[in-house]
């Protein structure tokens, strides 16, 4: 485990040690103690054109290529976000758009407004542009968001929140 010191001065080593890079995957620590862990790990989509979307969400998005594995008649890539949580893609191989029940899933971002046009740039299509909204708890969390569609039709909620 590596820990990172002196990056961030407010924050103790100890903090940082919970992301660090075994054979460069990510391995994170979690506090849901029903779940012993816990943390969103991956979202799986079925991309009707692997290496489009391959492209697109590592190319046009950054995400890390970790792994990429045969599994029956499909190819899949487990692809990390940035921090350790994945983007499982399966080649569909039937050149359809597949149909399911993921209604969107969020990725962080520090800048909404620069995150949006370089899905823009990747060849997203923005569905919602960048807009401020306070998500009402106790304490009020400020939030900056948008969405796009990826290359299957899937919807992405790109997020700014210091909070959460």
């Amino acid at each position: 485990m590596r820990i990172i010191q002196g990056l961030i001065p407010c924050v103790p080593a100890i903090l940082l040690s919970y992301v660090s890079s075994v054979r460069g995957l990510n391995v994170r620590g979690g506090n849901n103690l029903k779940l012993r862990g816990g943390g969103l790990h991956h979202i799986a989509i079925g991309a009707s054109d692997f290496d489009r979307s391959l492209r697109f969400y590592t190319e046009g998005l950054g995400f890390r290529n970790v792994l990429t594995f045969p599994e029956e008649t499909r190819t899949v890539a487990m692809l990390d976000t940035g921090d350790g949580t994945y983007i499982e893609l399966f080649s569909d191989g039937r050149g359809e758009k597949p149909r399911g029940s993921l209604l969107h899933f969020a990725v962080r971002t520090d800048d909404c407004e620069a995150a949006t046009e370089q899905a823009r740039a990747a060849g997203g299509t923005i569905t919602q542009d960048p807009t401020d909204a306070v998500l009402e708890g106790d304490p009020p969390v400020p939030v900056s968001y948008s969405f796009c569609e990826g290359p299957d039709g899937e919807q992405i909620e790109l997020l700014q929140a210091d909070v959460l």
